[in-house]
């Protein structure tokens, strides 16, 4: 009996890992800047674009307050710009890459366009 709950309690603590998501920093980074691939910087492009998306309509909604506020009028951003902060962020902070992309690209939202 005691190998059993043993055996049990190994196994909950070998699935009990943390949510890494399902693209880390580093993927990230590679599809971003080191891709000769069109499709693949696509992908860059539309993972960065689609965490801006859903973290705007959580801000719309009512559910996050403004941790970044996107330059508007003549001082607007394209999505190259932001796409160019994303990786030089990720250049920045090596140590995280492991970390998901997805909260690493609000980072460096947060960083490269903080409310005035």
């Amino acid at each position: 009996m005691k190998k059993v709950i043993l055996a049990g309690v190994l196994m909950t603590l070998s699935s009990a890992q943390t949510w890494a998501g399902f693209v880390s920093g580093s993927e990230l980074l590679e599809q971003c800047e080191l891709s000769e691939s069109q499709f693949i910087q696509g992908e860059c492009y539309g993972y960065i674009a689609g965490v801006a998306d859903i973290v705007g309509n959580f801000k719309e909604a009512g559910w996050r307050e403004k941790d970044y506020c996107w330059p508007t009028g003549e001082n607007g951003v394209t999505l190259g710009q932001v796409k160019e902060d994303v990786v030089g962020y990720l250049e920045r902070h090596r140590n995280d890459l492991h970390k998901s992309a997805s909260g690493l690209v609000y980072l460096a939202f947060v960083e490269a366009y903080p409310c005035k």
